[in-house]
C-alpha cells in the first residue's frame, strides 16, 4: 500500500484520453484523475499524480491516450486520436499493512515452546 502515484506523459491532446485511476486492497475504486491537455500537436509533458491522506493505494490503472503507439501513427490530423507516450513513474514508498507476517507468528511459536520445554525441565529437576 502506498499514499500517492504520478506519471509524466508526452502529448497529451485531449481532456478525457489520459488518466490514473486508484484502487485500495478491496478493488473498490478510489477515484479516476485525468491529466490535462495542452492542446492539439504541441508534444508537451504532462504531470498527473495523487496524493491520498493514508496509504490506502493497492494498484493503479493507466489510461494512456486513445491510440496505440506505433509507426506512422500521429494525432496530428485531427481525426480525433490522442497518442499518448508516458515517462518517469514516481510513488510514494510502500507502507507495511499492519497484519503480522506468517514468519512473525512461526518465531513467536517457537520462542513459546522453548520457554514450555524450560519450565518442564525445572518442574521434572
Amino acid at each position: 500500500m502506498t499514499r500517492g502515484f504520478g506519471a509524466i506523459f508526452t502529448d497529451v491532446d485531449l481532456f478525457n484520453t489520459t488518466s490514473l485511476q486508484f484502487f485500495d486492497a478491496s478493488n473498490t475504486s478510489l477515484g479516476t484523475f485525468f491529466a490535462l491537455g495542452s492542446g492539439p500537436s504541441d508534444g508537451m509533458l504532462s504531470f498527473l499524480g495523487v496524493l491520498f491522506n493514508a496509504p490506502v493505494v493497492s494498484r493503479v490503472r493507466i489510461t494512456n491516450g486513445n491510440s496505440p503507439l506505433g509507426a506512422g501513427l500521429t494525432d496530428q490530423n485531427g481525426d480525433g486520436r490522442d497518442v499518448v507516450a508516458m515517462d518517469d513513474f514516481i510513488y510514494g514508498e510502500p507502507v507495511s499493512s499492519t497484519v503480522p507476517e506468517p514468519g512473525t507468528y512461526a518465531l513467536m511459536a517457537s520462542g513459546l515452546f522453548v520457554v514450555g520445554m524450560l519450565a518442564r525441565r525445572r518442574r521434572e529437576g
